[in-house]
């Protein structure tokens, strides 16, 4: 009896394999870098798998808004009236952008960041997506004093 398979197999050419093996393992390379060469196998193999998510997630929502030509633009980082430099950010509007990340531990101190971040900069809001092993968490950041608009969680 012959395997039939519901989705199409799309075969990619050396240079798509290449591209993306490079992505992985520099995505590998980061976690060493970033654990050290002690760190268990298990626990290894899972924060590769949510690194490789985020990306994926990421690069999806980028594809959904026309493109990294289109969506990742570079914002003023101001001191005052005195521009410091620019950083790329993802725009989702000329006054709101987002972020997304797989911040496991201290995802307070990385809020923390994101809302000092915004405050030097032209941008309202940044919609921050955090993923972790567990739970996706939605949490928008204002560069008013309210700082969060709203918090979403889901297990």
């Amino acid at each position: 009896m012959p395997i039939e398979i519901e989705n199409e197999i799309r075969i990619f050419d050396q240079e798509e394999f290449h591209t993306l093996s490079r992505r992985v393992l520099r995505l590998a390379f980061d976690v060493h870098n970033d654990f050290g060469r002690f760190l268990d196998e298990e626990l290894c193999k899972c924060e590769l798998a949510i690194r490789c998510l985020v990306t994926l997630y990421r690069d999806a929502i980028i594809h959904c808004l026309g493109g990294l030509d289109w969506v990742c633009r570079p914002v003023e980082i101001l001191s005052g009236s005195r521009t410091l430099g620019t950083q790329d950010m993802f725009i989702l509007s000329d006054k709101s952008a987002f972020s997304i990340s797989a911040i496991i531990s201290k995802p307070a101190e990385y809020e923390s960041h994101l809302t000092r971040f915004l405050h030097h900069t032209g941008i309202n809001y940044i919609h921050w997506i955090n993923l972790n092993h567990h739970n996706i968490t939605f949490i928008t950041l204002s560069n008013s004093s309210e700082n969060l608009l709203s918090h979403l969680q889901s297990s």
